[in-house]
């Protein structure tokens, strides 16, 4: 990633409260194109999030990742990179590496979290899944 991006070079397509992006640790990300991704835990610290697919549109569920982790890749110029992400951003870099190995979200998540997209927003829409594992029994970390 280049140091010399601005917050206009950085992106994040869905409007999210401000409570919502600290708790999960969202901010706009710049622009970052990879081949060959793979990735390893920095840690042992895991957050539990609803997470959604635009391969299975209308649902979501609480899926616990790695915090931080340790990225490499090949950038466009053919050039072996390696780069520490946390939050948001490697939530979406493992998720999307994950598609890669044929696994999506649905196979990680905390079963009893699943629910559609409506359920979701009427009685779980909380910056941090907290309410909803207590009540249907599954953990967030």
């Amino acid at each position: 990633m280049s140091t010399a991006s601005t917050v206009k070079d950085r992106v994040d397509p869905a409007e999210v409260s401000e409570e919502i992006a600290e708790a999960r640790e969202r901010y706009p990300l710049e622009f970052l194109a990879v081949l060959n991704p793979s990735y390893e835990a920095r840690g042992r610290v895991r957050r539990g999030f609803y997470e959604g697919c635009l391969s299975m549109p209308g649902y979501t569920g609480v899926v616990n990742r790695p915090l931080e982790l340790d990225a490499t890749y090949i950038d466009l110029t053919g050039s072996r990179r390696r780069l520490a992400l946390s939050g948001w951003q490697a939530r979406i870099f493992q998720h999307e590496t994950d598609h890669l190995a044929g696994t999506v979200y649905v196979d990680k998540l905390e079963p009893r979290s699943l629910a559609t997209s409506t359920n979701y927003t009427n009685r779980w829409a909380d910056p941090v899944p907290t309410k909803a594992a207590k009540e249907l029994g599954f953990h967030l970390d």
